[in-house]
């Protein structure tokens, strides 16, 4: 997973385990920067071989593509909205 902030690249996420928690807090897997984040905002988890974002109640939701949803399975190149988090999903 790339993850960007105000359009720089922050850092480079490998997805490991089965679950990985996302959000503001810092004890999560992976730290969103934005305000508009919520500290416990995702989960992501492997189910069949893929990876599923699901949102955990969070505020400001989770675009995919630009689009809101609750809950998908990631494909590559997929882009993803946290609050003015963005992250790619990339099979690197």
């Amino acid at each position: 997973m790339v993850h960007l902030f105000g359009g720089t690249v922050i850092a480079e996420h490998p997805l490991r385990g089965k679950l990985m928690l996302v959000g503001r807090d810092p004890t999560q897997a992976l730290v969103l920067l934005s305000s508009r984040a919520s500290r416990h905002h995702a989960r992501l988890f492997q189910h069949r071989g893929a990876w599923i974002i699901v949102d955990t109640g969070s505020r400001h939701g989770i675009c995919l593509n630009g689009v809101r949803v609750h809950s998908v399975s990631l494909r590559e190149g997929d882009f993803l909205q946290l609050g003015d988090d963005i992250l790619t999903y990339t099979l690197r």
